[in-house]
C-alpha cells in the first residue's frame, strides 16, 4: 500500500541550497498523535535532521518500527511499549495500512511521553 499524501500533516526540513533533506508525517486519531513516514535524503543524514522533525510533534507521540531502528528512536527519548498499549485507534489506523501487525514481519510500538522539568 502506497503512502496517502492527503492524510495528516506533513513536516520539512531543507537544507542551505533551500532543497528539502527530510520529512515526516504527523497523522491524530481520536486523540492520539503517531508520527510517521520519517525520511533524510542520504547525503543530509547524521546532522541532526530526523532528530528536529522528530521533535516537532507534540508528547506524547507513538510511532511503529521494525527492530533494527528501536536503538535510533531509543536515543531520541522514545520507548518501547507492549503491543496491548498501543492507542486503538492508532491500531486501526496502521491496520488499514496492512502495518499494525505487519504482515510479512515484526513492527514495534514505541511512545515519547512529555518530559518533566
Amino acid at each position: 500500500m502506497g503512502i496517502d499524501p492527503e492524510v495528516g500533516s506533513w513536516l520539512a526540513a531543507f537544507d542551505d541550497d533551500g532543497e528539502i533533506a527530510g520529512v515526516a508525517r504527523i497523522t491524530e486519531a481520536e486523540g492520539a498523535r503517531t508520527i510517521d513516514d520519517v525520511w533524510v535524503r542520504p547525503d543530509a543524514r547524521k546532522r541532526g535532521i530526523a532528530s528536529a522533525l522528530l521533535d516537532q510533534a507534540e508528547t506524547p507521540v507513538w510511532l511503529i518500527c521494525d527492530e533494527d531502528m528501536i536503538g535510533f528512536y531509543e536515543r531520541r527519548r522514545f520507548t518501547l511499549v507492549e503491543p496491548a498499549d498501543f492507542p486503538p485507534s492508532l491500531a486501526t489506523l496502521y491496520g488499514a495500512r496492512n502495518e499494525w501487525p505487519a504482515t510479512d514481519h515484526m513492527h514495534y510500538a514505541m511512545v515519547r511521553r512529555a518530559t518533566r522539568s
